[in-house]
């Protein structure tokens, strides 16, 4: 009997949506503007379209245009980029416990946290689970503290569009995340004030081009066939055939970035 080798991480689509990628370059009556933004915009919130969660919510800072030494409360878990992002705008970024029985920042420990330089807080639904808000959003409209959900591992279609009362919904659609369109990202904004500026801002960063998007799609077709079992048994025979010093895990990240 065979074995095969199954990589820890797995790219959620599929080689028709990838074909489909490739042909919508070729052929551009393929693309259509998503149905599922008009349920993004409920309760009147403001969305935009970006690179990535990362570039919304840099924009987002960019146009709160928050005095140097604000704090931003953080939930602990999080990629390092977003607390760079937080530093890069001269603010400092306050790490927050979670309580690991429900992935939810600890109450009594976030009003603890709390001083006058808090303005906002970043709170992150992980591993596909999506927390109950209500105690946070009223933790925060007590102390007038802006808040932001951080959705990019929740996305679940159309059953969860983001709280109504935060500040900011943030969803993702990296090569990692489930339906994965290979990069992009969404952002539900409650102040249309601060979406007319998000949007003047993302004008002025530079675009990627339709070429690019292109050669992404063959980069993560080839990285599909490369999960295929029978294959990545093989692809690490020989890296170890080579000399390559093998740490599994480790691969299985690097296959696909954030």
């Amino acid at each position: 009997m065979k074995s095969y080798l199954y990589p820890r991480l797995n790219l959620d689509i599929s080689f028709a949506d990838l074909a489909f990628g490739l042909f919508s370059w070729l052929n551009k009556s393929l693309v259509k503007t998503p149905s599922i933004l008009q349920d993004f915009s409920q309760n009147h919130k403001q969305v935009l379209v970006t690179l990535s969660v990362r570039t919304a919510f840099d924009l987002w800072l960019q146009a709160l245009n928050l005095p140097k030494g604000t704090e931003v409360l953080m939930i602990a878990i999080n990629i390092r980029d977003m607390q760079e992002i937080v530093k890069n705008h001269g603010l400092i970024p306050v790490p927050v416990n979670i309580d690991l029985d429900n992935l939810a920042p600890d109450i009594e420990l976030l009003e603890s946290l709390i001083s006058p330089k808090s303005r906002l807080f970043v709170v992150a639904h992980l591993f596909g689970s999506i927390i109950d808000l209500e105690p946070i959003i009223e933790t925060c409209q007590k102390h007038q503290i802006l808040l932001v959900e951080d959705c990019a591992q929740a996305f679940c279609g159309t059953k969860y569009c983001g709280a109504s009362s935060v500040d900011m919904s943030l969803f993702s659609f990296g090569p990692i995340k489930s339906s994965t369109a290979l990069g992009g990202a969404i952002a539900c904004i409650q102040d249309s004030t601060i979406a007319e500026k998000m949007v003047t801002l993302a004008a002025e960063y530079p675009r990627r081009s339709e070429l690019w998007f292109c050669q992404r799609v063959l980069k993560y077709w080839g990285l599909k066939v490369l999960s295929i079992p029978q294959v990545y048994v093989h692809l690490i025979s020989l890296m170890k055939l080579l000399g390559f010093d093998i740490d599994i895990t480790r691969i299985s990240h690097k296959m696909c970035d954030r």
